[in-house]
């Protein structure tokens, strides 16, 4: 069976040009979030097996681009809130 990749099918369905999401005054068209999803995916390591990501919640519209490119990736998504993240103190 074909995994489903989301960013893929954005690329080959969406207008790039169009509004993808929408917080207040902030947007971000497809072309933008397709963007911030690569320069995440890329930035994520290479595995055979699914990774758990860990990803820190962003202030809204920031956190979708986010989840998206680690699955995009072929892993998994771990929301961590503020609360638990580590300090720099702690890395």
């Amino acid at each position: 069976m074909a995994r489903f990749n989301i960013i893929e099918a954005i690329r080959e369905r969406a207008d790039l040009n169009a509004v993808a999401l929408v917080q207040g005054a902030r947007t971000l068209t497809y072309r933008e979030l397709l963007d911030r999803c690569d320069a995440v995916a890329t930035s994520l390591p290479k595995s055979e097996a699914p990774l758990r990501v860990g990803v820190q919640f962003p202030s809204g519209i920031d956190y979708v681009p986010l989840a998206m490119a680690v699955l995009a990736a072929g892993h998994c998504f771990v929301p961590v809130p503020d609360e638990l993240a580590p300090t720099e103190r702690d890395e």
